[in-house]
């Protein structure tokens, strides 16, 4: 409910009627070229959050900004698939999700955002918080499609893997051993992509 003004900033259009993220409930919206969306997420400090995005026919990009608007992720770069951002939060506050479409033409398409996981952080967490950060840059550097760019991307998923085998992910490693495997594989290296299974 309530109406909806559009904020012009950086040429993206930014609602300023700003919906709550909630973990029980998911948020399946419409998304424009040129448009963001944005939301709120009340944490707690020391509180664990995973926020999942399923992109619907539209290229999707996300940012999690602190309750003083500093960056905590971004992973708006493209990417097939569902999406990932998680975060210990430093402060209570409400922190914003952001949520962009990558698309350079007009376009409009659907995703569906939700809590994945919200609760008072472990130590394992902030294993598994590093390894995602690891993990985006190292996606981010493969979306790049250049040589150079994907052997860089090479260290971080070597670093993901490691971290989130000490945070006990199974499904983070099995990741991360899956796109080195790409990576290497892109690169020409067979051999080395089946060594490192």
């Amino acid at each position: 409910g309530g109406s909806a003004m559009i904020v012009q900033n950086d040429s993206l259009q930014i609602e300023r009627e700003v919906p709550t993220l909630a973990p029980e409930k998911a948020a399946e919206r419409e998304l424009s070229t040129g448009t963001i969306h944005r939301y709120l997420l009340e944490l707690q400090a020391g509180d664990y959050v995973r926020v999942a995005i399923d992109q619907q026919s539209i290229d999707v990009g996300a940012r999690l900004l602190a309750p003083d608007g500093t960056l905590v992720i971004d992973v708006s770069y493209r990417q097939v698939g569902r999406r990932f951002l998680s975060a210990v939060a430093a402060t209570t506050g409400n922190y914003e999700l952001d949520v962009l479409c990558l698309e350079t033409s007009a376009t409009t398409g659907r995703y569906v955002a939700m809590i994945d996981q919200q609760r008072q952080a472990d130590p394992k967490d902030s294993q598994r918080v590093l390894a995602e950060r690891a993990f985006t840059e190292a996606e981010a550097l493969q979306s790049e499609g250049r040589a150079e760019a994907t052997i860089a991307a090479l260290d971080r998923y070597r670093r993901a893997f490691e971290l989130w085998t000490k945070g006990e992910d199974h499904e983070g490693q099995a990741l991360a051993k899956r796109k080195l495997g790409e990576a290497l594989h892109v690169l020409g290296r067979s051999d080395d992509a089946l060594a490192a299974l």
